[in-house]
């Protein structure tokens, strides 16, 4: 879970959802499996504050983001829509600028 705290800050939460070990033997495969999670996670997260930086440069003109990252920020538009943008400070605010690629599919 992502939490923004400011724009140069957000607090990650990790939550690992499973069936519990059922015998101690199993309990090692779990332990396994997070550690994976934690090494994929990790080597997203050290490119973060350079993409922050090369984000905010005056050379970047915008993003292209898959289809996958669409929907995650059109679930954020639509967050701020049901809240009403004049309740969330302009800092914060996601820039509406996927319903016209979404009404035209």
């Amino acid at each position: 879970t992502y939490w923004p705290i400011d724009l140069e800050t957000t607090l990650v939460e990790n939550h690992y959802i499973g069936h519990a070990p059922e015998t101690p033997e199993t309990a090692p495969i779990w332990n396994e499996i997070i550690d994976t999670f934690h090494r994929v996670l990790y080597q997203d997260y050290q490119f973060c504050e350079g993409a922050q930086k090369s984000v905010k440069s005056s050379g970047c003109k915008g993003l292209l983001l898959g289809c996958l990252e669409r929907s995650i920020y059109h679930m954020h538009e639509t967050f701020d829509q049901v809240i009403g943008p004049e309740n969330i400070s302009a800092n914060l605010r996601v820039n509406p600028v996927l319903g016209e690629f979404v009404q035209k599919r």
